[in-house]
Formats: C-alpha cells, sequence, structure tokens
C-alpha cells in the first residue's frame, strides 16, 4: 500500500508518518511538502491512500485541487484532509473525501482510517 502524506508542515508530517507507520508496517510511506510533487509521483506510481493538508502556501495548489487530481488517475484513492481548522469541511464533502481529520491527529482517528481502508 502507498500512502502519501501532503503537508507544508514538517512536524505534522512527521507524527502522521510515525502513527501511520505504527499501524501498517508493510506500507509505504512518503512525505511531500509540495503537492506538484504528490502529481508528479502519482504519474508513475500508485497512490492508494492520501492524507493532505488544505493550505499548501506557499504553493499555488491546495489540497482540495490535489484530491481531484490524484482522483482523476486513481478514482479509488482514498482521500482525507488533515487540517487545522473546520472552514474546509463543506469543500471537502463536495468533493466526497473519506474523512476530515483535526490536528493534531490522534492514532484513533488514523486508526479508524486506515482500517477502514484495508
Amino acid at each position: 500500500m502507498n500512502i502519501i502524506i501532503a503537508d507544508r508542515d514538517e512536524s505534522s508530517a512527521g507524527r502522521l508518518s510515525r502513527i501511520l507507520k505504527d499501524l501498517s508496517t508493510d506500507a509505504q510511506i512518503l512525505h511531500f511538502s509540495d503537492p506538484m510533487y504528490v502529481v508528479k509521483y502519482g504519474l508513475t506510481n500508485p497512490i492508494d491512500v492520501l492524507f493532505t493538508e488544505v493550505r499548501m502556501k506557499p504553493f499555488p495548489l491546495d489540497g482540495l485541487t490535489l484530491i481531484q487530481m490524484i482522483r482523476a488517475k486513481y478514482p479509488d484513492v482514498s482521500c482525507y484532509v488533515v487540517t487545522e481548522t473546520k472552514n474546509y469541511l463543506e469543500q471537502a464533502s463536495a468533493i466526497q473525501v473519506n474523512g476530515y481529520l483535526l490536528k493534531p491527529v490522534s492514532v484513533e482517528q488514523i486508526h479508524r482510517a486506515v482500517v477502514k481502508r484495508e
């Protein structure tokens, strides 16, 4: 299973990565701070699960647009928004994300997301 984390915040991405590694030892977990690198990676590599922050400044691409781009190639990818605010919940629901997680994420939140996927 290929799990991608797209987040400009290194500490949040590191925490999420550690939780995922503890829960899913056979998964390949990659972190990208620039969402365009996720798109480039996805051109030649399958993506099974995507965790993304919404606000990705200074990059022009936001997390919700990233989800739409990745789903265009991988329609079955599980996508989760991981952010600090509920401000994007309606937009995330409109593109049918699999989950909306508030930072700091908990082991229980991630466990539910990963177990639901498997």
